[in-house]
């Protein structure tokens, strides 16, 4: 199942057009609605004094976002703090999504992106396994990449890489 769901996403990519916008606004609104669903959680963006234009999918790079943003909820404390950023590198945009929970365990980050595997961050919350498959498929469906280190001095870091121009 979702691996017809995988390959109806990239379908649904192909061909597609997408004019030129600038990636700032869309994140902003991504921590405004994160902020209105979990007003209990610290969710911050520091993004560059930069515009970050694009033509990746912005309905693609919304719902990569906000997955990774769900799962660094769902894995870390109620104090922990998500934070959000960008900047230009190599001509193309690094968008992060950082937090400062337990991060993944070193045996377990090969693992992280295949479906239906979940791994514990030192919370109570086991996830279906699909989230970070998902949105590693969303970045293959727009073009871009999607990688995982650790977050210094702990927590995650998820970094996606979308083009600039086309």
């Amino acid at each position: 199942m979702l691996d017809n769901l995988l390959r109806i996403t990239r379908m649904q990519s192909v061909g597609k057009t997408v004019a030129l916008y600038d990636l700032a606004p869309l994140i902003e609104e991504i921590i405004a609605t994160t902020r209105h669903r979990y007003p209990h959680r610290c969710v911050n963006s520091t993004l560059a004094p930069d515009t970050f234009m694009t033509t990746s999918d912005p309905a693609y790079v919304q719902h990569i976002i906000h997955i990774l943003i769900d799962n660094a909820i769902a894995h870390t404390p109620d104090t922990s703090m998500i934070e959000i950023d960008a900047h230009m590198r190599k001509g193309k945009i690094q968008l992060r999504v950082c937090d400062d929970g337990t991060g993944v365990p070193a045996d377990q980050v090969e693992r992280i992106f295949q479906p239906f595997v979940t791994i514990s961050r030192g919370t109570a919350h086991r996830g279906s396994g699909v989230g970070l498959s998902m949105a590693q498929a969303f970045c293959h469906a727009i073009d871009a990449t999607l990688h995982y280190h650790n977050n210094q001095p702990s927590g995650a870091c998820f970094v996606i890489t979308l083009r600039t121009a086309r």
